[in-house]
């Protein structure tokens, strides 16, 4: 706990500097920028740099380690009473200053931005300001541990903001890959409960029964619970200059060492936390009960669609990664309505696989969210950016009938590698209807009509 007279002292300057940095970010709610900051990534780095010293300075400063402590001495050690108002004053002012030219370089890169690059933007540079307004909160008490756990909190979140996206196919691509991502994993949740299921029944593993012509699996290939029914179923660091530099460096490499080490322990626990995870996969899924086999043919029927959606999303991912930058217009229009989607898809099939559990009680919200899935596959493969995939199916051939009626030129034929992704999404679309019909054959099985995707 520091001495009543240092926290009268820090007590004024500490929360203007909150104040101030609740404000940058403020910058954020105002228009875009009109150009990109010059240095681009590498001036970013540099800035993240210096706010990073700066704060470490703070701490040190109250801390006792800025002035004359050994090196070895703890960077969080009771504050020192020999701080006076005006050194507080100038460390937290540079505090101030780096973290508002973060902030402004960071909304230089809104110049031509989407919605999807300024949220992605703010967020970054909030998870940076977040600790460092906590860490000048415990400046006022000298919190030892309270400090060093703020210090570290906004190293990361600086590190973390010099990789992230500075660009609007960057921004959209990673928002995709997470909506893959998330995809996957309820699929692979999908597949471990047909399983388990499986086993229950008696039937052949997954694996073996694809290899079977005319059965199929969890996977997509369907067909195993069907047979048993029958027919019907960055940058390098710089020192910071000035006094207490080299401590600042100290603490910072002391800090990146903690870090590691405490990765390096979580990412241990985290590796054994998984494996008992996995090994206790089964019996929770048996906890919860197994598929009947009517729920399983249900449940296959769901993985193909589930499968299609995985397709449909490999489909789009690669020509926005491949394809040139974006831009304010109407491609980056398309490719954010397009993302928009990709999330509602991923909450669809999220709550198709909850539904999934037995027993299958409300086929009503099963039927629900197995169309959501097929509407918005439905959606997105018709809004396919025109940049990337040039005009899908009928818009296409309506072009050519206004082109010949109006007596003018045809349109242009499509490159070679627009063509192949036209077949592409016509194969995925076809896909798309396969698995969705057959969902709604086995709810209707079932005997609950369903409206076909």
């Amino acid at each position: 706990m520091a001495p009543p007279a240092l926290r009268a002292r820090t007590s004024e300057v500490t929360r203007d500097t909150h104040d101030t940095l609740e404000a940058a970010l403020e910058v954020f709610n105002g228009p875009d920028s009109t150009t990109a900051p010059a240095g681009g990534r590498q001036q970013l780095r540099d800035l993240a740099e210096k706010h990073k010293q700066a704060v470490a300075k703070a701490v040190l400063l109250v801390s006792g380690s800025g002035g004359g402590r050994a090196s070895g001495a703890s960077p969080a050690s009771p504050a020192s009473p020999a701080v006076t108002s005006e050194e507080l004053r100038g460390v937290l002012a540079s505090v101030q200053q780096s973290a508002i030219a973060l902030c402004g370089c960071c909304h230089g890169f809104t110049a031509g931005s989407g919605p999807s690059l300024k949220q992605s933007l703010k967020q970054l540079c909030g998870a940076v300001m977040a600790p460092t307004r906590e860490l000048v909160d415990k400046l006022e008490s000298a919190d030892a541990e309270g400090l060093r756990r703020a210090f570290g909190l906004v190293w990361g979140a600086c590190d973390e903001l010099t990789r992230g996206p500075l660009d609007n196919k960057a921004s959209l691509f990673r928002q995709l890959a997470d909506v893959m991502q998330g995809i996957k994993g309820a699929a692979k949740e999908l597949d471990e409960l047909c399983d388990v299921s499986r086993q229950e029944l008696g039937l052949a593993p997954a694996a073996e029964a694809a290899a079977v012509p005319g059965s199929g699996s969890c996977n997509g290939g369907g067909g195993g619970a069907a047979a048993a029914q029958g027919p019907g179923g960055g940058g390098a660091e710089e020192a910071a200059e000035g006094r207490g530099a080299a401590a600042a460096g100290r603490l910072g490499e002391r800090a990146g060492e903690e870090a590691e080490a405490s990765k390096d322990e979580d990412g241990e626990e985290e590796e054994e936390k998984e494996e008992e995870e996995e090994e206790d996969d089964s019996d929770d899924f048996r906890d919860m009960g197994s598929l009947s086999a009517t729920e399983l043919a249900t449940a296959e029927a769901a993985a193909a669609l589930l499968a299609a959606a995985q397709s449909a999303l490999r489909l789009i991912s690669r020509p926005l990664l491949e394809g040139p930058a974006l831009s304010a217009g109407p491609a980056l229009e398309q490719w954010e309505s397009l993302i928009w989607h990709s999330a509602r898809l991923r909450s669809s099939c999220e709550a198709l696989v909850a539904c999934l559990y037995p027993p299958h009680d409300e086929l009503d919200e099963l039927a629900g969210e197995s169309e959501a899935v097929a509407t918005s596959l439905e959606l997105m493969l018709g809004e396919l950016p025109e940049s990337h995939f040039g005009v899908i199916g009928g818009e296409e051939e309506e072009e050519e009938e206004e082109g010949g009626a109006g007596g003018g030129a045809p349109p242009p034929a499509p490159s070679p590698q627009v063509q192949q992704l036209q077949q592409q999404v016509a194969a995925v679309q076809r896909e798309v209807e396969a698995a969705a019909g057959r969902m709604a054959e086995e709810l209707l099985r079932r005997g609950r009509p369903a409206g076909g995707a």
